[in-house]
C-alpha cells in the first residue's frame, strides 16, 4: 500500500518511444486487424511474448528473434520525461502502468536502468487486464490500495484517459514533457 499522492505514467509513448504501431505500420500496414488481436493477446497475457513474436515471424519472414531485438533497439527512452519523473519522486509515488508483455517490457526498464523510478511497476499481461478497461484502472486502485482522488495518470491515448477519467481518476493527456506539470 502506498501513502501520500500518486502520478500513473503510462510507459509507450510517454516514457519510452512507441514500437509495436510503428512495426506494423512498417510490416503489416494492410492488417490492422491482426496487430489489434495480437496486442490485445499479448497485452491480456493471453498468449506467450514468444507466440507473439512467432505469429509475426509467420507473416513477414523474419525471426521471431530479430522481430523482438528490433523491437528492443526501437526503444528510445525520452529522457526529459525521465527527468521530470526524478523530480517528481522527491514529492509522489511514481507508478508505472503499461500495456505490454511483461519480458519485453521489464528487459527495457532494466536495460535502460529505469526500475528505481518507479515504487510500483503494474503491467497488463502480469494482471490479466489492459487499458483502457475500466477493471484495469480499478485493479491498478485495488493494488495501490489508494482513493481515486489521490491518484494522477498520464498517458497518450484519449481512450485511456477517457477510460480513467470516468471512474474518477485525474488523468493529463500526455503531449510532450511539458504537459507533466503538477500544480
Amino acid at each position: 500500500m502506498l501513502k501520500g499522492k500518486t502520478i500513473l505514467f503510462d510507459f509507450f509513448g510517454v516514457i519510452c518511444s512507441e514500437i509495436g504501431p510503428p512495426w506494423f505500420e512498417q510490416y503489416l500496414p494492410e492488417r490492422p486487424d491482426l496487430k489489434n488481436k495480437l496486442f490485445r493477446e499479448s497485452d491480456l497475457g493471453e498468449i506467450s511474448e514468444s507466440d507473439y513474436f512467432r505469429a509475426m515471424s509467420s507473416l513477414v519472414k523474419i525471426s521471431p528473434e530479430e522481430i523482438r531485438n528490433s523491437w528492443l533497439l526501437s526503444a528510445i527512452i525520452n529522457n526529459l520525461v525521465v527527468k521530470k519523473i526524478i523530480e517528481l519522486k522527491n514529492k509522489y509515488n511514481i507508478v508505472l502502468v503499461s500495456n505490454s508483455p511483461s519480458p519485453l517490457i521489464r528487459e527495457i526498464l532494466k536495460k535502460n536502468n529505469l526500475e528505481e523510478l518507479f515504487d510500483k511497476i503494474i503491467i497488463s499481461a502480469e494482471i490479466g487486464m489492459a487499458k483502457p478497461d475500466r477493471n484495469f484502472f480499478n485493479k491498478v486502485i485495488e493494488i495501490l490500495g489508494q482513493p481515486y482522488s489521490d491518484i494522477l495518470f498520464f498517458d497518450d491515448n484519449q481512450d485511456n484517459i477517457k477510460s480513467a477519467q470516468n471512474i474518477g481518476i485525474k488523468s493529463v493527456l500526455f503531449s510532450g514533457p511539458d504537459s507533466i506539470n503538477i500544480s
